[in-house]
């Protein structure tokens, strides 16, 4: 029986998911993260096609890709067999990597595009479920109000319009359980639109190590353990960009204690080792509505 037709997408933007054969694991270490972002980097220009958005998961990987002159198929055989080449070559292994060909839908809502942007499908759940349900309608134009003054660099304002939202939106029962849990994926859910200007990094990626903080060090150069809660590097380095931490308790004590874990692993030295100048460092000390902030 032949394989159904590829439909292509009348914006050129598609979400492509790639699974390991039998669901096997195809990225072992950081280096193998590293050499599949390094292969979609080399064959950027050739194949014409911007990678919006990815998430790498172990057995598999999901991207958010917009194409130019080539198909998303010739794109991805030459992604595909670059990596495999190069896996099986590292791990002594033969044959078939990736389980059948990959899977792709086309992106031609705002809507779509925007649950594509949410770094993993336990937060997009959430999502989905919650943040939307608590925001009702138009859910998009209070999310970007509640994320723009840290784009102008007022963490403060932020902080008092989280408050707002907190005290005005969610219940109790909302947030019962893990505050630190519930309160990340509240934020990662506020910061979903952001993904434009942008890269959205969070420490909860699916029980998996993170893939995109290979290592963070400090001012000597040397690694030091622990990643942020959350960091939003913007892709433009005049812009702001912000370091968040989050702790449990809600007191100024937990706050101020954020703040020193963020300065003690220098959390920020990976941005400014690649030019960047203009971070905030925002520390969250939550339990229940009651949110304790301080911004540096």
């Amino acid at each position: 029986m032949p394989r159904p037709r590829r439909i292509k997408s009348e914006t050129g933007i598609y979400h492509v998911f790639l699974r390991g054969n039998n669901k096997q694991t195809i990225f072992e270490d950081d280096e193998d993260n590293e050499m599949f972002l390094v292969t979609l980097k080399q064959f950027r220009e050739k194949g014409d096609y911007k990678v919006l958005a990815y998430c790498l998961l172990g057995n598999h990987v999901h991207l958010l890709m917009k194409t130019g002159e080539e198909s998303i198929g010739q794109c991805f055989r030459r992604i595909g067999a670059s990596y495999v080449y190069w896996y099986n070559l590292k791990y002594f292994r033969v044959g078939h990597l990736f389980q059948d060909r990959f899977k792709s839908k086309v992106v031609e809502t705002e809507e779509y595009f925007y649950d594509c942007s949410i770094p993993n499908t336990e937060v997009l759940r959430f999502y989905k479920k919650t943040v939307i349900h608590w925001l009702q309608k138009p859910a998009r134009n209070i999310l970007y109000d509640l994320a723009a003054p840290l784009l102008t660099g007022d963490g403060e304002k932020f902080c008092e319009k989280l408050k707002q939202f907190v005290m005005n939106t969610l219940s109790f029962y909302d947030l019962k359980g893990e505050p630190e849990n519930t309160y990340h994926m509240i934020l990662l859910g506020m910061f979903a639109h952001l993904t434009g200007g942008y890269w959205i990094k969070s420490n909860r990626e699916s029980l998996k190590k993170n893939m995109e903080f290979p290592a963070f060090r400090n001012s000597q150069g040397i690694s030091r353990s622990g990643i942020p809660d959350i960091c939003l590097k913007a892709k433009d380095k005049n812009d702001f960009s912000a370091v968040i931490e989050i702790k449990p308790l809600g007191t100024d004590k937990a706050a101020q204690d954020g703040l020193e874990q963020i300065e003690e692993k220098e959390f920020i030295q990976e941005l400014i080792s690649e030019g960047y100048s203009r971070i905030l460092k925002i520390s969250l000390a939550v339990d229940g509505k009651d949110i304790a902030a301080i911004v540096k």
